[in-house]
């Protein structure tokens, strides 16, 4: 634990009698925020939420209906305009998730803010509403891109379905995941995403092939591309020996290379701290979103005294009832076992 306050004679400060007084009758400087350090930015998750779909309906599941087949058969005819007696088929069958439910306590003692009244640094109720939020993100980012494996394309949660659904359930091809949305994967390609083993170093030639290959898999090129640090520092080499340093119009000394972000066939790829190295997943937003029931969208209960429970104390609890859905896996892709990425 840290040392609180400093020993004297730091800095500019006295030591001696002359000290102590001083110590006595000052109060210290204190930056106007705490700073947090053990949060990462979370890529994945603000991408996912700027696409997500407000829900209704019951709180058992989320379901879709997707079309597996033709139900329809068009047909030439001639001049007399003949044609073939249609038949109905089934054509569209639905595909189900399970919601999940976040739950955030946040406790509060009666003698925190008892202690804190008129003189706080920073409020400890305030602190722990802003860590709410923080420490929810952190858990479904990880759920949904941590731990796994780069050499099988894993990543996230793959197991547990009281938790978000892993991007190793969402872009499967029956690997990780035979069932999706309650549809067996094995019913047929339609409900399968395309997996390049790459077993080897990225570049941009093997990323434009494979993105091509999803291309040609579904008919939709993807939206942009989701990878670790070390992932991205090995495809980036690809770029920077080509790089031109090109100076800015307003200062002629200032001088931009390396880059924030790399696109290839126009399809923009970002690193992640979350991601498992080795992997590349490809998104197309117009089919992977979370979705978030409109009653329980963050909604807050608000501090409920603990007296019932013979505690002078408080507790408030954020809830979010959501889960991350992809409903055409044809439209993404994974490009795993990326060898040669560098330990950061």
């Amino acid at each position: 634990m840290a040392v609180f306050p400093l020993s004297l004679g730091q800095g500019a400060e006295p030591t001696g009698t002359y000290g102590n007084f001083l110590s006595a009758v000052t109060r210290r400087s204190y930056f106007m925020d705490a700073v947090c350090e053990i949060y990462n930015q979370r890529p994945l998750v603000t991408a996912l939420f700027s696409n997500s779909i407000p829900a209704t309906g019951g709180l058992d599941n989320i379901m879709a209906n997707v079309q597996y087949v033709p139900g329809v058969t068009p047909q030439v005819t001639t001049f007399t305009a003949p044609f073939n007696n249609p038949q109905p088929v089934p054509f569209v069958q639905s595909a189900a998730w399970p919601y999940v439910m976040i739950a955030c306590p946040i406790p509060v003692y009666l003698n925190e803010i008892l202690q804190q009244d008129e003189q706080k640094i920073q409020d400890v109720v305030e602190l722990r509403m802003t860590d709410a939020g923080n420490a929810t993100g952190d858990m479904m980012e990880t759920q949904l891109a941590g731990g796994g494996s780069g050499t099988t394309g894993s990543a996230g949660n793959v197991t547990d379905n009281t938790q978000l659904q892993g991007l190793g359930w969402l872009i499967d091809d029956g690997t990780n995941n035979a069932s999706w949305g309650n549809i067996t994967r094995a019913m047929g390609t339609w409900w399968q995403s395309k997996r390049y083993n790459v077993n080897s170093p990225i570049t941009r030639a093997l990323f434009s092939l494979y993105a091509i290959g999803v291309y040609k898999y579904c008919g939709e090129k993807p939206d942009f591309a989701f990878c670790g640090p070390a992932t991205f520092g090995q495809l980036q080499q690809d770029f920077l020996p080509l790089e031109r340093i090109i100076t800015t119009e307003s200062q002629t000394d200032k001088y931009t290379s390396s880059f924030v972000a790399v696109e290839v066939m126009g399809i923009p790829v970002y690193l992640d701290p979350y991601m498992v190295e080795g992997n590349i997943f490809l998104f197309n937003t117009n089919y992977v979103s979370i979705q978030v029931h409109e009653k329980c969208n963050w909604a807050m209960i608000d501090f409920q005294s603990m007296v019932p429970a013979l505690q002078l104390n408080y507790v408030a609890v954020v809830l979010l009832l959501c889960q991350a859905v992809n409903t055409k896996p044809t439209a993404n892709g994974l490009m795993y076992n990326i060898t040669g990425t560098v330990s950061l």
